[in-house]
């Protein structure tokens, strides 16, 4: 009986997708390229996409941090014309064949909101932010990423999904130093939430300040609404870059500042600069962990002694996708806890481990994936025998993994392998994505 209603939630998943398509390619025959566009984003939307991608006459959809192929050998002509209905929404110029073009919009979409108890779900309207972006490729065709967010919600910090250990350290660290100067950083690769969980800590910072304080947010561009906060687009082309934004923002009489990004040598001084001028200045960097945050502070001019003088710690985040908690399956997983042993992971012999179900169900669009779990590294920088020996010893990475060592610090695979033993992520996703 099992097996035949999995039979049936795999025929539905399919059959949803199959009916999607056929949407959307009856468009295209159709030549409808606005309907094409809205049954592209509800598809979207219905499988949680987070990203859009139209290159090499094809389309992708980034779901749980896999690249699903939805469309293959989309006829030239309909390609550039799907691309140029995406882009024509952001009400901006033509499309410059010849240069990089961005741009956003916000996409509305009917749907049926989440039943609740004794109440039946209702027809609403949902906005999706969206970010465009459309270059110019070897062939001289064109092609589109396109990045989805919903404008208007950050979950608060309790409900990221955080390991209680990790949300003790996030508000000794940060949250209750609100009223005190520094830099705090999230470090990590695209598309890993940085941004989320930096967001999510500023709103329970004005939140612990019951709304006294001023607080200033610098992003390219601004993607999620915020109410509280007073958010500032940077724009290059005009010559606003991130650390001209700050430069000016500084002079506004603001206690906290968000800089979207640490791109380049000027936006780094200019972060640590704010520090000194009394700010709480948080920001996003580009690093391999919290340890490699170090080197990467110095090659964009950081001097080990601003670094011991301003850090108040660095967090390195990655994000897996989570087994589907109504399809996951157990297995011999012999060979897989071997090689935790041998990475020093010992006991975890009568540990029963799950993966991925081929096939899935319907609660996960027979994918076996459902949703995203996150996993952070967080270093304290804040006890000042580490703070001396930076000082005087420089970024010496020797250095820094003997305090780290010290202080306890758990590493961003010691992280992935608390969530193996909860049953959320498999080895092999643990293995892949996370590098030690």
């Amino acid at each position: 009986m099992e097996r035949e209603r999995e039979k049936v939630w795999k025929r539905e998943a399919s059959l949803e997708m199959e009916i999607s398509l056929r949407r959307i390619k009856k468009s295209l025959e159709a030549g409808n390229i606005s309907l094409c566009i809205k049954e592209i984003m509800t598809l979207a939307v219905a499988n949680r996409a987070t990203d859009i991608h139209l290159e090499a006459h094809r389309m992708f959809m980034r779901v749980d941090t896999v690249m699903c192929l939805i469309l293959d050998d989309i006829q030239d002509g309909v390609f550039i014309s799907i691309i140029r209905g995406f882009y024509a929404l952001t009400k901006g110029q033509q499309i410059n064949q010849r240069k990089t073009n961005r741009g956003s919009f916000v996409h509305e979409i009917l749907a049926v909101s989440k039943p609740g108890k004794n109440v039946l779900g209702k027809l609403q309207t949902y906005e999706i932010a969206c970010r465009i972006t459309v270059m110019p490729t070897a062939t001289g065709i064109m092609a589109a990423y396109i990045r989805l967010r919903d404008p208007h919600h950050i979950p608060p910090l309790d409900k990221l999904g955080l390991l209680s250990e990790d949300l003790e350290m996030i508000q000794r660290i940060v949250i209750q130093r609100y009223r005190s100067t520094g830099v705090f950083l999230v470090t990590g690769p695209t598309n890993s939430g940085k941004s989320t969980l930096l967001l999510s800590i500023l709103e329970e910072i004005y939140k612990k300040a019951e709304g006294k304080i001023s607080v200033a947010t610098i992003e390219d561009p601004v993607e999620i609404k915020m109410k509280n906060f007073a958010q500032f687009s940077i724009n290059p082309g005009a010559g606003m870059t991130f650390g001209d934004a700050v430069r000016d923002v500084l002079t506004c009489d603001k206690d906290l500042l968000f800089v979207g990004e640490i791109r380049d040598p000027d936006t780094a001084q200019v972060v640590f600069r704010a520090s000194s001028t009394g700010h709480l200045t948080v920001s996003t960097l580009h690093a391999k962990d919290t340890l490699h945050t170090f080197e990467r502070l110095r090659e964009l001019g950081i001097l080990p002694s601003e670094m011991s003088g301003h850090l108040l710690g660095i967090v390195s985040q990655r994000l897996l996708r989570r087994l589907c908690p109504r399809c996951k399956e157990s297995y011999d997983a012999t060979e897989d806890i071997k090689k935790l042993n041998k990475m020093g992971y010992p006991g975890l012999e009568d540990l029963q481990l799950f993966r991925p179900k081929e096939g899935g169900c319907e609660y996960c669009k027979g994918r076996g994936i459902r949703g995203m779990v996150i996993i952070l590294e967080i270093l304290d920088t804040t006890e000042m025998e580490f703070r001396l020996a930076l000082s005087k010893e420089g970024v010496s990475m020797s250095r820094l993994l003997e305090f780290s060592n010290e202080q306890k610090m758990r590493t961003l695979f010691d992280a992935a392998v608390k969530r193996i033993k909860k049953g959320e992520i498999s080895v092999e996703d643990a293995l892949a994505t996370v590098h030690r």
